[in-house]
């Protein structure tokens, strides 16, 4: 028993040697408590932002259909006037989905997506690189890529020689737009 007594006793060198691994420790705890916790480490403060500048759209009178997804509704034009710029194809996966008036997409149709042509809207497309024609009936909203102005379906790009080029130049011309109710929408024929 005398033994453990001993080998329990204070002794200088081991206090020599575990005093500077403690003060070690205390230090540590002491700058976390001044500097801030584990949890709140690493955070990033946020700075004041300058306010934004406003958008191309926004300058003009836009509706936004949905602003989460960042979708906008271009006015309705009714104008009638002849526009040029580059139409695309319609993707044969597409076939079946529903268009914007509610109905389904039919690749052998003459079915057309413009942004700004009301729907229903009969229009003649022109390919400027050959010339060729064809009339198609404004079914849905589109194209989404900039620089376009039409979307057609597959039958209708291969009557006008569209088929394997995937963009063409083209040039629509309004021939008969429905008539435009209050709410930008076709209005509906009375029953008679």
């Amino acid at each position: 028993m005398v033994n453990r007594v001993n080998s329990i006793s204070f002794d200088s060198a081991f206090a020599e040697r575990q005093m500077p691994r403690f003060l070690r420790v205390a230090l540590l705890v002491f700058l976390v408590g001044c500097f801030g916790t584990a949890q709140g480490a690493g955070k990033k403060v946020s700075k004041p932002s300058a306010p934004k500048a406003a958008k191309a759209h926004e300058k003009h009178p836009v509706h936004h259909r949905n602003k989460t997804r960042g979708v906008v509704k271009h006015p309705a034009d009714t104008s009638g006037k002849t526009r040029t710029g580059k139409a695309s194809i319609y993707s044969h996966r597409l076939a079946g989905n529903k268009m914007a008036n509610g109905a389904r997409m039919d690749p052998n149709s003459n079915n057309a997506a413009s942004k700004t042509l009301p729907l229903e809207t009969r229009a003649r497309v022109t390919n400027l690189s050959n010339g060729k024609s064809a009339v198609v009936v404004i079914k849905d909203r589109g194209p989404h890529i900039k620089g376009r102005i039409v979307d057609l379906s597959p039958a209708t790009a291969k009557m006008i020689g569209a088929g394997k080029q995937g963009v063409v130049p083209v040039e629509i011309t309004p021939l008969k737009a429905p008539q435009v109710g209050s709410q930008g929408k076709p209005a509906k024929a009375a029953a008679g």
